[in-house]
């Protein structure tokens, strides 16, 4: 297990102590800017741009956990910046909210395809005094939509350009949890981004994947381009990516960044940021304006999560537009195998949770904004445990189920995010975050204001636009549903595991693996995250069973799944991806070690980060800011 630590060569504790956070924590970033991502070179070929099956009797080597433990509080993201910034906060004593803010606009500068102040955000709340607060970012088109204009714009499901984007929501919904629970000063959590964006980072491998997997759009945006490729074609006469490696700066949005800071939140809806926003969208006659900006503030969504169970402990999940539904309702079913079951052989646990997860689309498939009760008496009843125990009993371990034996409901609803980013903190005090963001595709629309340096989101190309009975059919105002599922596990009032992942309708599947490998089979939270994983895809084009064949998965298990009627089975070795099995990212509570434990997921070079300092005493608690 590789632990990462904080270490700010000259810059000791003390400096977080000062009266100056705020450059205290801008000069700690800058330090670490040898550090954010080792140089490593690798020439992929057009080849490596999705992972290949493994044919009959192959296996992969089991991928090693990324994980640290401390007892102030632990976090784990996609990035080395992103983690260490967050850890950082906490180990001046912020709590895990100021943490999970400051770490998300790291992300947005230190993964700037996968998440970003163009984009969404939604995030799970838990706090040591037993506060459980959803704050989601509105999904909905734009009042102007035009359905004529988005059907010619989207190709193949590929929605690029100024047409593709929904309202940002992700510095309202950041902004909302910090006037809720923030102790920090706003200043003091968007800085460190500034530096990230300023010194950059050096392409890693799997985004290099996406970078292959997505190339004709990045060679056709005019800002993304000159970033991230070379200029040259391969014998395909395909556009050549840069490789891993390679340093990438962000100018522009680091200066975007630094007015955010001291503007604050507001200024990106209705300020001077606004008005460049504005303006661009105009100059392409988009969808969105001012007023659809000014009007994000105020729609960012405040509520309680859903809440259900698995064993002896509680789930809080993201409510629609969310896919938390799907989470509760697969481990509710999972919650009818003994948990000895689960854990005695590899290919049952798969099936299992593959089985659990078919069960809770098929149920779940018609629900709609507004129709989920997550908790009390009037509990949605496909959200109640024993309904989850009832389904369970169709399961058959040793025999795929039929598609007529599942629930049978309306048409499938489509799915707005593909390519994600997540981040999960816990502080000293147990205050929990769980917290998902999200451009749609990885680098969204591809479409930058010049100035600005952010890609905006593609999240409008998740609605159909060719079936007006689809439950996503697009239309002024209409809503759209997400996979995305951040989620907290609790016992006895207090959280012992946070997760969530990227990976769309994936997402379920791997929370689940996760959530199985923990609480049944007894294992560390970094070597739960990176077990294989069996997991359900259930795309309109992407359907069916994919596997990571490593140990303790053989391929004897493989050959015997595929003769129980999976025809659809895709296996392969564990390794970075394209999000084929997802990114997930999760801490726990090791009970044993009496601290708190972070996993990373290798599947994206994920990195977990702890305080190696006691934090100041008389930490504020949430809600109390200077």
């Amino acid at each position: 297990m590789r632990t990462e630590r904080l270490f700010y060569a000259a810059m000791t504790a003390s400096a977080f102590r000062a009266a100056r956070p705020f450059a205290a924590l801008l000069a700690a970033l800058v330090l670490l800017g040898p550090a954010l991502a080792p140089a490593r070179l690798h020439a992929a070929s057009a080849s490596d741009a999705k992972p290949k099956p493994l044919g009959p009797g192959q296996t992969g080597a089991a991928l090693s956990p990324l994980g640290g433990r401390s007892p102030w509080g632990a976090v784990a993201s996609d990035t080395e910046a992103s983690s260490k910034v967050a850890a950082a906060v906490l180990e001046a004593g912020g709590n895990a909210i100021d943490a999970a803010i400051a770490g998300a606009f790291a992300l947005g500068a230190a993964a700037p395809g996968s998440s970003g102040i163009g984009g969404q955000a939604w995030m799970i709340v838990h706090t040591a005094d037993g506060e459980d607060v959803a704050f989601l970012s509105p999904l909905r088109a734009p009042p102007r939509v035009n359905l004529s204009r988005a059907r010619a714009a989207k190709r193949d499901q590929v929605m690029t350009g100024p047409l593709a984007p929904t309202a940002p929501g992700m510095v309202a919904t950041l902004a909302r949890a910090h006037a809720r629970f923030g102790t920090r000063p706003w200043a003091e959590l968007v800085t460190p981004a500034v530096a990230i964006a300023e010194a950059g980072y050096h392409l890693a491998e799997s985004e290099r994947l996406f970078l292959l997997l997505y190339r004709d759009r990045i060679e056709a945006s005019p800002s993304l381009r000159p970033l991230y490729m070379t200029g040259a074609c391969d014998d395909d006469a395909l556009a050549v990516p840069v490789p891993v490696g390679h340093h990438v700066t962000f100018p522009d949005l680091a200066r975007t960044l630094r007015r955010l800071a001291e503007a604050g939140p507001d200024d990106f809806y209705r300020g001077a940021i606004a008005a460049e926003i504005a303006a661009d969208f105009s100059r392409h006659s988009a969808f969105l304006g001012a007023s659809d900006l000014a009007r994000i503030p105020a729609s960012i969504v405040e509520t309680v999560p859903l809440r259900g169970q698995y064993r002896d402990l509680d789930v809080l999940s993201l409510p629609l537009p969310g896919g938390g539904g799907l989470v509760l309702e697969t481990l509710h079913v999972l919650q009818s195998f003994p948990p000895d079951v689960l854990g005695a052989e590899a290919w049952v646990r798969s099936q299992a949770i593959v089985e659990s997860v078919r069960i809770a689309f098929a149920d779940g498939r018609s629900v709609r904004p507004g129709e989920e009760v997550g908790d009390g008496p009037e509990t949605s009843p496909w959200l109640r445990p024993g309904r989850g125990a009832e389904l369970g009993r169709l399961i058959r371990l040793g025999r795929a189920l039929p598609r007529e034996v599942l629930p049978a409901k309306a048409a499938t609803r489509a799915f707005s995010d593909r390519d994600t980013t997540h981040i999960s903190v816990v502080d000293r005090a147990g205050n929990a975050v769980s917290l998902t963001l999200s451009l749609g595709r990885t680098w969204g629309s591809t479409h930058v204001t010049p100035g600005l340096g952010f890609p905006y989101n593609a999240l409008l190309e998740g609605f159909d636009v060719e079936r007006p009975g689809s439950p996503s059919y697009l239309a002024p105002g209409a809503p759209l549903t997400t996979a995305v599922a951040p989620t907290i596990l609790l016992r006895d009032g207090r959280a012992v595991l946070v997760l969530g992942a990227a990976g769309s309708s994936k997402i379920p599947s791997a929370i689940a693996n996760v959530v199985v490998g923990v609480v049944d089979g007894r294992l560390g939270v970094a070597e739960a995250v990176a077990a294989p994983r069996a997991v359900w895809s259930e795309g309109r084009a992407n359907r069916g069973l994919r596997l990571e064949v490593a140990p303790p998965l053989t391929p004897e298990d493989v050959d015997f799944l595929q003769a129980a009627g999976y025809d659809d089975l895709e296996a392969y070795a564990p390794g970075p991806e394209t999000s084929n099995f997802c990114a997930l990212n999760a801490v726990a509570w090791n009970a044993a070690a009496g601290a708190w434990e972070g996993g990373a997921d290798p599947r994206r070079q994920g990195v977990v980060a702890v305080p190696a300092l006691e934090p100041p005493a008389g930490r504020a608690r949430p809600g109390a800011q200077p």
